[in-house]
C-alpha cells in the first residue's frame, strides 16, 4: 500500500515537473514564428514583408518618402512571390492530375538549383533597388546588416551540417558541408 502510494506521488511529480518544463520551452517559443508545439510557423510573403519593411525603417532610420518607397519594394517583392508560389504549386497539381511520374532526384536538384538561382537573382535585385532609394550612410548599414544575415544564414547550415540547406525535409538528402567543398 505504502508503495504505491509512494510510486503514485513520484509519478504526480514527474508528470509536473514535466508539464511545467514544457510550459516554460513553449513560451520560450512564443513570438519567434514558432507555433504552441514549438514548430516553425508557415509566414505568408506579405507578413515577412511587413516585418523586413519594419526593421529596415528602424535601423535605417528611414524617412516618410523613404519608408514609402521601400514598402512600394517590399509589396511588389511580396506579389511576384506569391504569384511564383502559386504558378508552382498550379504546375506541380497538374502534373499529379496528368499522373506523371515523380521526377528523378536528378531532375529534382536541377530544379532546385534553377530556383535558387532565381531567387538570388530576384533578392539581389531586390537589395540594389532598396539600396537606390537610401543615403550613403544608409547603405553602409544595410551592407552590414545584409552582411550579418548572410553570415547566419551560413552559421545556421554548418550547425545543421548542410551548405545554407533546411536539411532532409522530405525533399531529398543535401549533402554534408565537407562532402560538398571537396567535390
Amino acid at each position: 500500500m505504502k508503495k504505491t502510494t509512494l510510486l503514485t506521488a513520484v509519478m504526480v511529480a514527474g508528470t509536473l515537473v514535466c508539464s511545467a518544463a514544457a510550459e516554460e520551452n513553449s513560451s520560450k517559443c512564443q513570438g519567434k514564428g514558432r507555433t504552441e508545439r514549438g514548430e516553425q510557423k508557415k509566414v505568408t510573403p506579405e507578413e515577412r514583408m511587413k516585418r523586413m519593411s519594419k526593421k529596415f525603417s528602424e535601423k535605417l532610420k528611414l524617412t516618410e518618402e523613404q519608408q514609402t518607397k521601400l514598402n512600394a519594394l517590399l509589396q511588389a517583392q511580396a506579389d511576384k512571390m506569391k504569384a511564383q508560389h502559386e504558378a508552382r504549386k498550379a504546375k506541380h497539381e497538374a502534373a499529379k492530375a496528368e499522373g506523371k511520374e515523380k521526377p528523378t532526384e536528378a531532375e529534382q536538384e536541377a530544379k532546385r538549383e534553377e530556383m535558387r538561382k532565381q531567387m538570388k537573382a530576384t533578392r539581389d535585385k531586390l537589395h540594389s533597388d532598396i539600396s537606390a532609394i537610401l543615403e550613403p550612410e544608409q547603405q553602409e548599414k544595410l551592407n552590414e546588416i545584409l552582411n550579418r544575415m548572410k553570415e547566419r544564414k551560413q552559421e545556421m547550415g554548418q550547425k545543421r551540417g548542410e551548405v545554407g540547406g533546411r536539411g532532409p525535409k522530405g525533399r531529398g538528402e543535401r549533402k554534408p558541408a565537407e562532402a560538398k567543398d571537396n567535390e
